[in-house]
Formats: structure tokens, C-alpha cells, sequence
């Protein structure tokens, strides 16, 4: 694939699309990790009104990104005030991010990490963390991404119990100089 992939941040129009990019990639990306019938009960239309309503409340410090191709949303990245800043220190927190699979392997996570990082960084947040699954298979790519494991814990979700694990991104200036320096 050779498509031009733009980047910009969301409008609340984009809310359908974030939804199915968010949905098909939790599907795809967690099938035997995550309760089979959960995946398969996500909605949709429930993650619509949810990033619809993210994308119009202005009460706190929150931005999303998307990767288009073809003028179709294909990619994800949403970053936001800490919610557990005093256990780690951080001024941000990257909530998440999500890739079509046919898009995949191709610098466009990359580039959304770096731009949501650059955003943060221009907002006076130098420093943010993630939490994940630690199952999650694309951890080595947070790690490729300069974050740091620095903890472990326990979420319960779904009527289950899971590991789940924190990268860390203590200087956004400083991941960015490395990002734009490493040949990928």
C-alpha cells in the first residue's frame, strides 16, 4: 500500500470512525486474551457517543489524533491529563492507540506517538505514561518507543481479573529528539 496517510487532530464528525478503528483493533489485537463474548458485545455505536462526547467537552486537557488514508480514519492516538499522576510523576497520559491491521508495521503508530508527544510537549506536559494489558502484544513496540516498564498491577475488568503493566515517557522532549534522530 502506498496511500498518503494524513494526520490531524479529530473532530467530532470523526466519532463513527474512531469507534470502528477502536473496536475492530480491540477485537483483532486481544481474541484470547479478553472474554470472547465481551469482544464480541463491543458497540459501536456506544463508542461513538463516548469519543463524540470526549471530542466536545473542553473541561480538561484531552486531544486525539487520526491517521487518514484514502479519507478514510485508519489510525487512532488519544492523550490526556494524568489520571494516576501522583503514583507516576507524569503530566499526561497516552490513553491509547489503535491502527486498522491492514495498516499496520508501516511508521503510522510511530508517527501518531510522535505528533500526540510533540502536542503535549507544546502544551507544557513533558512527561506521560501508559497503562496496558500485559498481554497486550504490541508491548515491545512501547518499548521501541523509548517507554520505560516501571510498574506492574491489577485491573479488574469484564468480570475478570488482569495484569496489566505502565510504560513511562519521563521526558517528551528528549523521546522526540530520539524519534526524529533513529532510521527506522
Amino acid at each position: 500500500m502506498t496511500d498518503e496517510i494524513i494526520y490531524r487532530v479529530a473532530r467530532a464528525a470523526d466519532a463513527a470512525a474512531i469507534a470502528r478503528v477502536q473496536v475492530s483493533s480491540w477485537r483483532e489485537s486481544f481474541q484470547g486474551i479478553l472474554d470472547p463474548a465481551w469482544l464480541a458485545s463491543l458497540s459501536v455505536e456506544r463508542r461513538t457517543e463516548s469519543y463524540r462526547q470526549r471530542l466536545t467537552d473542553n473541561s480538561e486537557f484531552y486531544r486525539l489524533l487520526v491517521a487518514e488514508a484514502n479519507g478514510e480514519v485508519i489510525g487512532i492516538c488519544d492523550v490526556g491529563a494524568a489520571r494516576d499522576e501522583e503514583n507516576f510523576g507524569c503530566a499526561a497520559e497516552l490513553y491509547s492507540l489503535y491502527l486498522d491491521i491492514n495498516y499496520q508495521r508501516r511508521g503510522i503508530g510511530r508517527e501518531l506517538f510522535r505528533r500526540a508527544s510533540a502536542l503535549l510537549v507544546a502544551n507544557g506536559r513533558n512527561s506521560m505514561y501508559l497503562e496496558a494489558l500485559a498481554e497486550n502484544p504490541y508491548r515491545r513496540f512501547y518499548e521501541q518507543l523509548g517507554g520505560a516498564l516501571v510498574a506492574r498491577g491489577q485491573l479488574e475488568r469484564f468480570g475478570r481479573e488482569y495484569m496489566t503493566v505502565f510504560y513511562k515517557w519521563p521526558d517528551l522532549a528528549q523521546t522526540l529528539r530520539t524519534l526524529t534522530r533513529r532510521a527506522w
